[in-house]
């Protein structure tokens, strides 16, 4: 187990003994608690552990790619930041973690990356050996900015929320903590002063952030980014396309000033859009909910019971018409939900039916 503690082989030749013990000692200390078939995320100068793959295919790419040369502390593979090589018991603390799988969460968000990474340079159509070099090696000496996103999250998933803490990472913890914000409105004053509180509750050592805006800086990676366009404050027009530059003043329909303060550039009233098509790309990014996205044609009882909307009369209709979109599992059809949807706030009734 000399090479498990030290992990000089990492630096090794690939054919040399020390190396090939070591990717054995990497692949027991990672498979600990795998059952046979489970998967892991690659370590290898390709994958970048991005990309999850079984023994086997970890093998093959640890001899033929090599190992990332920095990775001698294996986060991803149980092991504490702090430099404990004991798997049974890092591996029991972060299933410990309420439960939340971040890590598969992070991989999903960054599965994307694993496209680009295993595509073959021969499907691309005649480019040319330069090109094929920077396939196989896409991020040459200097690290992707999605890899080194990625890599950033994964150590901040990590990292104990303080020292001894069983039932959070630092990032699960941050991650509950700013989706209760969105859930009950608070405001980022009341952000700030909470963190403040709270910094101050768990033993010396703790890893909270002092602001929502460090908060913001850390999760931003995993979520999906909106964008704020300026509106008429009588709702006529949005300031985009040709009405986007900011020496547009007012509205060209009913001639209102595009701004609550002159001097300052302050929009008096901004639209937050939330572009479909990534959503709907991150739902199929997602292992859990990509099957979810395919269950009305893969897994759905086709008796003629009406059970789903893929089962109604108007579902059937759709897909007699345009046959090509209704071969695919994939395809989706979107509806309109108003659920807690409450007009200025003027109705009484907290859902709808």
């Amino acid at each position: 187990m000399d090479n498990l503690r030290n992990k000089r082989w990492i630096y090794c030749d690939r054919v040399s003994k020390e190396y090939l013990d070591g990717v054995e000692d990497f692949l027991n200390h990672a498979f600990f608690e795998k059952q046979d078939g489970g998967k892991i995320a690659c370590p290898c100068t390709k994958c970048m552990l991005i990309h999850q793959v079984n023994r086997a295919t970890t093998y093959d790419h640890l001899m033929v790619n090599g190992i990332i040369p920095s990775y001698d502390t294996w986060f991803c593979h149980g092991e504490s930041l702090k430099g404990s090589n004991n798997a049974g018991e890092n591996n029991h603390s972060q299933s410990t973690q309420r439960g939340d799988d971040i890590r598969g969460m992070i991989h999903d968000v960054f599965a994307g990356v694993t496209q680009f990474m295993d595509t073959d340079a021969s499907e691309l159509g005649g480019i040319e050996q330069d090109l094929q070099e920077n396939i196989a090696h896409p991020f040459g000496n200097q690290p992707h900015p999605e890899v080194d996103k990625f890599e950033r999250l994964i150590k901040e998933a990590n990292k104990e929320l303080y020292p001894g803490c069983k039932k959070f990472s630092k990032l699960s913890f941050l991650l509950h903590l700013y989706r209760t914000k969105c859930m009950f409105k608070w405001s980022n004053e009341f952000f700030n002063s909470l963190l403040g509180l709270l910094k101050d509750v768990p033993p010396e050592g703790e890893k909270l952030p002092s602001s929502f805006y460090e908060t913001k800086k850390i999760v931003e990676g995993l979520g999906l980014k909106y964008e704020k366009i300026h509106a008429c404050p009588n709702d006529c027009i949005l300031f985009r396309k040709e009405f986007a530059n900011k020496n547009v003043n007012e509205c060209k329909v009913c001639g209102a000033s595009r701004w609550k303060n002159d001097a300052r550039k302050i929009p008096a009233k901004v639209l937050r859009y939330f572009p479909l098509k990534p959503r709907l790309q991150r739902l199929f990014m997602s292992s859990e909910t990509c099957k979810a996205m395919r269950w009305h044609h893969d897994e759905r009882i086709k008796d003629g019971v009406l059970r789903h909307p893929a089962d109604s009369e108007a579902w059937k209709n759709f897909d007699n018409k345009y046959l090509e979109f209704a071969g695919d599992p994939r395809n989706v059809r979107l509806g309109l939900a108003s659920d807690e949807f409450n007009l200025f706030g003027t109705m009484r009734i907290v859902h709808s039916t």
